[in-house]
């Protein structure tokens, strides 16, 4: 992927199979490190990001319980570092062509992050890095997944896709006020 280009694309398709009860529950947001100018940190979270230019983040809706993030933690003993593994499992569904090139945008992007909402109403950011390390240096890429397409009426369409990348940090919160109040600012950052 090139440094210009960015994830422009909300993945969150009209499908009337996807929209009746218990069908969208769950949604995060996208974005690359290269769309980034800058993140404040206050008090150890994620107080804010600014963006280069006009490039933003992208919203994606899911199933709820299909996002998983689980951190392993490798620990390299006395006098080492700790490397911590960020992954998050992330089906994106689309139903336009224009969803699908902008699925296989984060496919072929390098350097990704991912902000998820919590069971406990916060957010945590995946793919960046805490205080003092050097944002761009980090991020998440595309480590495997399949494409499964519907094959019945009503099936759903996606990508399941497996985004990792090693960090030196758990995923940090971001803005670790209330739920709304962080909801709204990551929902400004959208195009």
């Amino acid at each position: 992927m090139s440094c210009d280009e960015s994830l422009t694309v909300s993945f969150a398709p009209a499908c009337s199979a996807l929209k009746k009860p218990a069908g969208f529950q769950n949604f995060g947001y996208i974005g690359t490190i290269s769309d980034l100018a800058s993140v404040t940190y206050a008090t150890g979270t994620i107080a804010a990001l600014t963006f280069t230019g006009a490039k933003v983040l992208t919203k994606f809706a899911t199933n709820e319980r299909q996002v998983m993030a689980p951190t392993p933690i490798n620990d390299r003993g006395e006098g080492g570092f700790s490397t911590i593994t960020h992954t998050v499992n992330l089906p994106i569904y689309f139903d336009t062509q224009a969803e699908l090139n902008a699925a296989e945008t984060v496919i072929q992007a390098d350097k990704l992050f991912v902000i998820l909402p919590t069971s406990d109403m916060k957010f945590r950011c995946y793919g960046l890095a805490g205080v003092p390390y050097d944002i761009k240096n980090f991020g998440l890429n595309n480590s495997g997944g399949e494409d499964a397409p519907g094959q019945v009426l009503n099936d759903v369409t996606r990508l399941n896709l497996v985004l990792t990348g090693e960090m030196l940090n758990l995923p940090q919160f971001f803005l670790d006020t209330d739920y709304a109040t962080s909801l709204a600012l990551l929902e400004g950052y959208l195009a």
